[in-house]
């Protein structure tokens, strides 16, 4: 149901009960705001979204408001730039000022902010006599409390997106700061490496840890292990045309950039997908594949009774780093947090020599080598499909995987389907249609693919123990790992997804690896 509201005597529709600053922003007004969170509910901290209402005697906070009544607001008014202008004042009074090394530099809310609104000068400067330690005991995640302004909004990632529970509130007033599981390192906490927190964080107060900023690279002696939502990410910040043909381009990116060896981590998501349910015919109940280590994680911690379930086989990005030699260094690409703190936890103390970099670690890479976007832009062809060519995007949204392995279970065993439109809706639809059933040999098989981890508690508390033969895939950030927490900042282009089986990336779905499936070796658990 619609209602209207008029914003600065503009008429508008909007649907009924929606929180006015997500209506105003979607309606495109440019509301400052620190603490906002679509979906999630307000934390009325920043204070900046302040608008006038007809009918209320004082500005009142955009995030506070719901649209029950049609509303008369008015967005910036010379009453509500001062207001503002104020309190980034008072903010920026406690605010520790290290712009030049600063992480969020290329893409700070309060910077710009103050600069939009002409906080030309620090009036309200306060001398911090208590400046606090930095927490670096985490090898992907740190964080810098001074630069804290208590947004909230690692609490809510945390603890409703995520449900991970590592950052809460503490004190009030002067003394009011975020501390992480009662106030012990974060290398203490139960944390899951998302690096949602680090992205979301307006001030890099918490800031995920980069490791080639100092370190040489030789491309040519250098293994090359990527993602395809990195990839994708990477492409789509050089040029938008690119992400057609997001995997091709990247090869030849890589081979103007002097790689040799490059290992495509997509082929073996789909690879692994493909050997858990040839695994699944010789079961008598559900595997869950560990694709996504942060769900893993997340099933491990909250549901210990179903480590038994899990795939015995090797994840993907461990079966990677076997088909590499072992004397050669060896560059991830990826847009997850967590395949960092996996690669200290497992292999800091072998042979292999490895680097992890997620998007923006890459680009500071190519930067600071001299390159430009524009330059690589103009090298690179306009890139067309070719035949034969391993096109694969395992891992890119959460259910193009499953799409995948559907799409040769049906191929290989010829097995007629009810509603063929079903394949698609597997991808386009919405919670309940992520599931798919068929009968192969007298079984009865279902493949469910599951997004965000508030899907798989639910999943996990209410369906899991309906289901018998099933390939559970579980992946803990929004859509897939496009939306890792290692992704590109916004405020580079973003390329729209479409849902759909005619997106020309799902038109470059390939056959699954055979060499990658016979190698044995590759998909052994260590102990």
């Amino acid at each position: 149901m619609k209602i209207n509201i008029t914003v600065n005597n503009q008429k508008y529709k909007v649907d009924l009960g929606e929180n006015l600053l997500n209506a105003l922003l979607s309606l495109g007004y440019d509301i400052p705001h620190l603490c906002y969170l679509e979906n999630y509910s307000p934390n009325y901290a920043c204070r900046l979204c302040m608008v006038e209402i007809d009918g209320f005697n004082n500005p009142i906070q955009a995030c506070t408001v719901d649209v029950n009544t049609p509303l008369q607001v008015y967005t910036h008014t010379p009453k509500l730039i001062n207001i503002r202008k104020n309190i980034l004042e008072l903010i920026l009074s406690q605010h520790s000022l290290e712009c030049n090394t600063c992480p969020k530099a290329i893409n700070c809310s309060l910077l710009n902010y103050a600069y939009q609104y002409g906080v030309n000068e620090i009036i309200w400067r306060h001398v911090i006599t208590d400046s606090k330690e930095k927490d670096i005991s985490s090898p992907v995640i740190a964080k810098n409390i001074n630069k804290c302004i208590s947004c909230g909004i690692c609490v809510k990632i945390c603890n409703e997106m995520m449900h991970c529970n590592v950052f809460n509130h503490a004190f009030i007033g002067t003394k009011k700061t975020i501390i992480s599981s009662l106030d012990k390192p974060i290398n203490l906490s139960n944390c899951y490496y998302c690096g949602q927190c680090s992205y979301h964080c307006p001030t890099s107060a918490l800031y995920e840890k980069s490791y080639i900023d100092n370190v040489e690279i030789d491309p040519q002696n250098t293994t090359l292990i990527f993602d395809s939502a990195a990839v994708y990410n990477l492409m789509s910040q050089i040029n938008s045309n690119f992400t057609k043909n997001p995997i091709l381009s990247f090869n030849y990116l890589c081979q103007f950039l002097g790689f040799k060896k490059l290992i495509n981590l997509g082929e073996l998501i789909d690879a692994k997908l493909y050997l858990d349910f040839q695994l699944l015919k010789d079961r008598k109940h559900p595997i869950i594949s560990n694709l996504c280590p942060v769900s893993i994680e997340y099933i491990k911690q909250k549901y210990p009774e179903l480590i038994e379930f899990i795939s015995p086989l090797a994840s993907p990005m461990q079966a990677a780093i076997r088909l590499t030699n072992k004397s050669n260094p060896i560059l991830i690409l990826t847009n997850c947090s967590a395949y960092k703190n996996d690669i200290f936890q497992n292999y800091s103390n072998t042979e292999h020599k490895i680097y992890v970099a997620n998007v923006r670690d890459f680009l500071k890479y190519l930067l600071r080598n001299g390159y430009t976007l524009e330059q690589l832009k103009n090298l690179i062809p306009n890139i067309k499909a070719k035949k034969n060519y391993s096109y694969s995007i395992g891992g890119l949204y959460a259910d193009i995987s499953m799409y995948n392995l559907l799409k040769l279970i049906l191929d290989e065993t010829n097995i007629q389907i009810d509603k063929p439109s079903k394949i698609n809706s597997f991808l386009t639809g919405k919670n309940e249609n992520k599931k798919y059933n068929f009968r192969l040999k007298n079984k009865n098989y279902s493949l469910i693919s599951i997004n965000t981890i508030s899907e798989i508690a639910n999943f996990f508390d209410h369906e899991f123990l309906k289901t018998n033969l099933a390939l559970i895939g579980c992946w803990s950030c929004a859509n897939g790992c496009i939306n890792g927490g290692g992704k590109t900042f916004e405020i580079f282009k973003t390329t729209n997804k479409s849902l759909s089986s005619r997106n020309p990336l799902l038109t470059q779905i390939y056959n699954i690896n055979e060499d990658l499936i016979i190698q044995e070796k590759l998909w052994k658990q260590e102990n």
